[in-house]
């Protein structure tokens, strides 16, 4: 409270900010996240070499759709892995990045496992941005968020986004949202986004792309140079 500002990484975050500590609304500044671009960005991928880096059969003609985020029921897996199972499309398989009990979020939720489904663990940007460039797009099932730079990352990849209405992912997602906790509303969106034209489809993905680029580290770094110059001012002032 003793603070001149507080940054807040989404209008979702500066409600809650306010909320909580009883702030003024000019104390709160909404100051976004931003990504590695030197690592995310659109290329073209050899899709069996990345394959067999994870361990996952190459199979002609399938369909991938990335995951990344920790493996919790915040981000909503039990809700994810569901909608897989309402799916009837056996070309589509689904690359879970993340680290977790994988094993025993399934036991407790009372989860089943499907040939579709690859969990990969913990993996190097890197190959999280080969991962996302070879899938046709991202899905972020989140129960919260506070921003969603996972989602940022991978629009910077060149794929839209399936997330839930939800914190941040409401104001950056460029893509299809679907309420959370919503297996049946998640699995026809899916659907959706496999039989979307190609020109809608290459549209979204141009959007999604560009959305990303102007969430670069430079901007956001001129953009709180000048709040931390006002303060400096302000203290010198007072002198």
């Amino acid at each position: 409270k003793k603070s001149r500002y507080l940054f807040a990484v989404s209008n979702f975050v500066k409600t809650e900010l306010k909320r909580i500590y009883g702030l003024s609304d000019d104390k709160v500044v909404v100051l976004d996240n931003g990504y590695d671009h030197h690592t995310y960005f659109s290329k073209k991928i050899d899709v069996e070499a990345v394959l067999q880096k994870l361990q996952i059969p190459y199979e002609k003609g399938a369909i991938f759709v990335s995951f990344a985020g920790k493996i919790s029921k915040t981000k909503g897996i039990d809700t994810l892995v569901q909608a897989i199972h309402l799916l009837n499309n056996p070309k589509v398989h689904f690359i879970f990045m993340g680290a977790g009990d994988v094993e025993g979020f399934l036991e407790e939720h009372k989860l089943s496992l499907s040939k579709q489904m690859h969990f990969v663990g913990h993996l190097d940007k890197k190959l999280v941005a080969d991962v996302h460039n070879l899938s046709h797009f991202s899905v972020l099932p989140s129960r919260q968020e506070g921003f969603g730079i996972a989602c940022l990352e991978a629009m910077a990849c060149g794929i839209p986004i399936l997330g839930t209405s939800v914190g941040g992912l409401k104001d950056l997602l460029v893509g299809k949202l679907v309420p959370p906790e919503d297996p049946n509303a998640l699995a026809k969106a899916m659907e959706e986004f496999f039989s979307m034209k190609k020109e809608e489809y290459e549209q979204l993905s141009q959007e999604a792309r560009e959305k990303a680029q102007k969430y670069s580290w430079k901007s956001v770094t001129k953009k709180r140079l000048e709040y931390y110059e006002k303060v400096l001012e302000g203290a010198k002032n007072s002198i």
